[in-house]
């Protein structure tokens, strides 16, 4: 399992990942739907298991998707509708490209697009993140 260094971010971050399931740390007055958890150092931590949008104030889980070819235009409005300078998407075990049609939508709104495995993409958010940067990622499950 691949680990990361939290200590000096204040906003949501991928702690861990592993087949099957992402860690995201929560940060002190992050307040979410779902049951989170805490590590041994008693930082809360929210269990991901299926797939799911992450910005670095919120988690957005009703994104159910669990391949790449599921992927369309309406896929990706919610991640376009947060306005973040980067979308990173997060195309599981493999990189997969999605529909080129489908990117489209991106680079219409303005919206600069990575594609990557999930796990670069997680290490990739955490980095952004911590430079301070609005990116959106969405994932899917190792």
């Amino acid at each position: 399992m691949t680990q990361f260094n939290l200590e000096t971010t204040h906003k949501l971050a991928i702690q861990s990942y592993d087949s099957g399931v992402i860690n995201i740390a929560l940060s002190g007055n992050q307040e979410l739907d779902g049951e989170s958890d805490s590590d041994a150092t008693g930082k809360r931590i929210q269990s991901m298991k299926s797939s799911f949008i992450l910005t670095p104030n919120q988690i957005i889980e009703q994104w159910q998707y669990n391949a790449v070819s599921e992927w369309s235009l309406e896929s990706f409005e919610v991640l376009i509708s947060q306005q973040p300078e980067l979308i990173i998407l997060g195309t599981g075990k493999n990189l997969t490209f999605p529909d080129h049609q489908a990117l489209q939508c991106f680079h219409q709104a303005g919206i600069g697009v990575e594609v990557m495995n999930t796990a670069s993409a997680c290490r990739t958010f955490n980095v952004l993140v911590s430079e301070n940067r609005f990116v959106v990622a969405g994932l899917l499950i190792i």
